[in-house]
């Protein structure tokens, strides 16, 4: 994981991405709809993407399968 942040906004698609956590560039998982497409990141419900934002710190490893 190389950072995180709690209110993010795209600043290439001017959307939200509360509790973004970026991982290899600038790939993020954050809260999102999972009924909508994202442009290119992954939708996480509130409850997961709030969990996996507190649990992980600047250089833990992040796998996604």
């Amino acid at each position: 994981m190389s950072f995180k942040s709690r209110d993010h906004v795209s600043s290439i698609y001017d959307a939200e991405m509360p509790y973004s956590v970026f991982f290899n560039g600038g790939i993020a998982f954050h809260q999102g709809s999972l009924g909508e497409k994202s442009h290119g990141c992954i939708h996480l419900a509130r409850a997961a993407a709030v969990r996996f934002f507190g649990s992980l710190s600047r250089g833990d490893v992040v796998q996604v399968v």
